[in-house]
């Protein structure tokens, strides 16, 4: 009985997942993982984007 609280209170503090709890059940059913991964992806498109223009004018240049 004192290993179970103690193993709860230790978790309370460190905020850890327990066993067999993922992170989407963390990030919860609000849709915060789809919001992530459209900003990534944007992002991500932006910087291939900015690369191929940053080449584009050393070409130029050079």
């Amino acid at each position: 009985m004192l290993v179970a609280y103690l193993d709860v209170c230790r978790s309370d503090f460190t905020n850890a997942l327990g066993p067999g709890l993922s992170q989407n059940y963390r990030l919860g059913k609000t849709g915060e993982s789809s919001m992530l991964k459209f900003i990534g992806g944007t992002a991500g498109i932006i910087f291939i984007i900015g690369l191929i223009v940053v080449i584009g004018i050393f070409k130029l240049l050079f």
